[in-house]
């Protein structure tokens, strides 16, 4: 324990069978090039409300690193499990299995950084990733705080956003999302794109939305059954579509095991506004090679003369132009 001011100078590498906890205004862990290795534990400024000073960096390998109230970068060399941040900064140039942030802490992932099992990020917090995310376990993003994807890809076996908590979060800058199961909670919102995939649980509450933007003619991918597909009287699912010439869909959800399809209950849950749609040129619900779709309608496809389309359009509006449109085509 190194404590209120004091300093630890290392005149050889350090191995503890215990615990190395250095906090307290102004104390101070000079490491001289030593290691420190074999702590079941080490903190650095964790308790109280001022960072700590490490002077000399060298190797550090814990299975468990606390620190708070300060900067504080893994190295390539460093060997952590758990790393917690509280008010504190980090960029990570190691990686590790699980990550948590606290207090309005920031952590950057780099290539040759990352995470590969699960990730907390709390209170108001923000995690920037350099680099594909590929998580074994979990990603919750609660209380406020924020991930930027940076256009990087993630992948998952559950995605929690604003689920837990009082207030919303959110995720940006997504590249291609594949997880098992999405929550959203606390009027969160995230938006996916085009060749995303949730395969088993799709859940918004709490006045949450799930956009799902149309990208190269594609959208989401659902293989999820119906009890595992949830969205509260507070909460949407709203598609965009882009495209105005060519075949596109924005969503489409793997047929029951059982046979049939959710043409009937996609119909339900956009009358009753749980699935929302915003294309100019109306949309269809059908089924085909397995999944039922939610396509929209090129102009090119509708059949009526330009004439006719320019009078319904303008006595309708496009809103209602929409609902006019909408078809369904029988399975074959």
């Amino acid at each position: 324990n190194v404590n209120s001011g004091s300093t630890l100078n290392l005149g050889a590498a350090l191995n503890l069978s215990g615990s190395l906890n250095v906090s307290g205004s102004g104390s101070i862990l000079n490491m001289n090039g030593n290691a420190i290795t074999g702590a079941n534990q080490v903190f650095l400024g964790w308790n109280g409300s001022s960072g700590v000073t490490v002077e000399n960096r060298a190797d550090i390998t814990t299975p468990n690193l606390y620190v708070g109230n300060s900067t504080f970068n893994l190295n390539a060399t460093d060997s952590v499990t758990n790393f917690y941040l509280t008010n504190a900064t980090s960029t990570l140039y190691s990686s590790v299995s699980y990550l948590e942030l606290d207090n309005g802490s920031t952590a950057t992932t780099t290539s040759g950084g990352n995470v590969t099992g699960n990730i907390n990020v709390n209170s108001g917090s923000t995690l920037n990733l350099g680099a594909a995310l590929n998580l074994s376990g979990s990603l919750y993003v609660q209380d406020g705080s924020t991930v930027n994807a940076g256009g990087h890809a993630l992948t998952s076996n559950q995605l929690f956003v604003g689920w837990n908590g009082s207030t919303s979060s959110s995720m940006t800058n997504l590249g291609q999302v594949q997880t098992n199961e999405l929550y959203l909670g606390n009027a969160s919102g995230i938006t996916l794109h085009g060749g995303d995939v949730v395969n088993s649980v799709i859940d918004l509450k709490g006045g949450s939305t799930l956009t799902v933007q149309e990208t190269g003619n594609t959208g989401l991918t659902f293989n999820g059954s119906s009890s595992n597909f949830t969205i509260d009287s507070t909460s949407a699912m709203h598609l965009v579509f882009t495209a105005s010439t060519g075949a596109n869909w924005d969503f489409r959800w793997q047929d029951p095991a059982a046979g049939g399809n959710w043409i009937n209950t996609i119909d339900a849950m956009i009358k009753s506004g749980e699935i929302v749609i915003t294309s100019a040129d109306g949309y269809t619900v059908d089924n085909r090679n397995g999944y039922t779709y939610i396509d929209g309608i090129p102009m090119a496809a509708v059949p009526e003369p330009a004439s006719v389309l320019m009078l319904a359009v303008g006595g309708l509006g496009v809103g209602a132009w929409s609902r006019l449109r909408r078809k369904r085509e029988r399975t074959a």
